[in-house]
């Protein structure tokens, strides 16, 4: 095409120099292709036209729309949390695309012309990149030619290598719909409980350390944490849990436990029992069972009503002695 995206057909056997287009009446097949490295990319996009005989006065003019062959690509990537039914996004996985579209050789025709050799097809790639999910697990890819085979590969999430791939044929009929990726993912809910077992809340720090596939996660949380990881293709979950309490409590060792890919398809729920921690917390004097609770609080009772007793004696002194030194009532 020329600078304004137009294309004159010429009859090679015509005269006047080239200048005149004398095309043969009969209906044309039009084809668009994107010339790429010694290649032309498609077609992306076909057209007819049809001149009738004796139509060279006015000039047949065909325009074509290739609006919809020249595309980004959007990729949505989920990852199957237990209890989620349609799956969370996957925020900032990293994630590979390949698109390839068919080709064909580009040869030299009338004029210098370029013309598609058919007899030689091929495969081009014309994009390979590396992008990382929004906020709602979305890629949206460069413009590429369609149709294309576009190869989409999950290199990583939360640091985690993956590898997971798929692959998807777009064309002009659902270049538009979101290509949807998923990947296995488990929930681990990790719990501080006090010895009778009851959640321990703001009183208690949680930090749980994973290792995936040679890789480590680490999180804290006030009370819990709740980790959403990733399963690896192979091997297993391995993580170590320990709470510890705001007066420094803690158990002797952390709790280790190991999460199977059989494993990952539910939730896993972990209690670390803090001992030491029976009954309620107070602040600045830490953790009391019920019953000595119980009696300090009847003991503070106590020592407020003989607070309130001394203060009525003495006020009750105060007053007779006084009347002693101001002697008695004049009359």
């Amino acid at each position: 095409t020329g600078p304004d995206g137009s294309v004159t057909l010429i009859d090679p056997r015509s005269g006047f120099g080239g200048k005149l287009s004398q095309a043969p009446p009969t209906e044309y097949i039009i084809e668009v292709y994107k010339p790429y490295d010694g290649w032309l990319v498609g077609p992306i996009t076909t057209a007819k036209a049809t001149i009738e005989r004796g139509a060279t006065r006015p000039a047949v003019t065909t325009n074509i729309m290739i609006g919809g062959a020249v595309t980004p690509i959007t990729i949505k990537v989920v990852a199957l949390v237990p209890g989620e039914y349609v799956g969370k996004p996957a925020a900032g996985a990293k994630v590979k695309v390949i698109a390839i579209s068919p080709a064909i050789k580009a040869g030299k025709g009338y004029a210098g012309l370029i013309i598609p050799v058919k007899e030689e097809k091929g495969e081009v790639k014309v994009l390979e990149t590396t992008y990382y999910a929004g906020k709602e697990g979305l890629v949206t890819t460069d413009a590429i030619y369609i149709p294309a085979k576009v190869e989409i590969t999950v290199e990583e999430w939360k640091n985690i290598p993956l590898g997971i791939k798929y692959v998807y044929t777009f064309t002009g009929k659902n270049a538009t719909a979101p290509a949807v990726v998923k990947l296995e993912a488990t929930k681990v809910k990790v719990i501080a409980l006090s010895e009778n077992r009851q959640p321990l809340g703001e009183a208690a720090t949680v930090t749980v350390k994973c290792s995936i596939a040679g890789r480590e996660i680490t999180e804290t949380g006030v009370g819990k944490v709740v980790l959403e990881l990733p399963v690896p293709p192979t091997g297993e979950i391995r993580c170590d849990a320990i709470a510890e309490t705001v007066g420094g409590l803690r158990p002797p060792t952390p709790i280790t436990f190991a999460i199977t890919k059989e494993d990952a398809l539910k939730l896993k729920t972990v209690d670390v029992v803090i001992p030491g921690t029976a009954g309620i917390y107070v602040p600045y004097l830490g953790f009391m069972p019920w019953s000595t609770l119980i009696a300090f609080i009847v003991v503070i009772f106590i020592v407020i009503i003989i607070i309130v007793i001394l203060l009525m004696e003495y006020s009750t002194w105060r007053r007779k002695r006084l009347m002693a030194v101001l002697g008695p009532p004049r009359p």
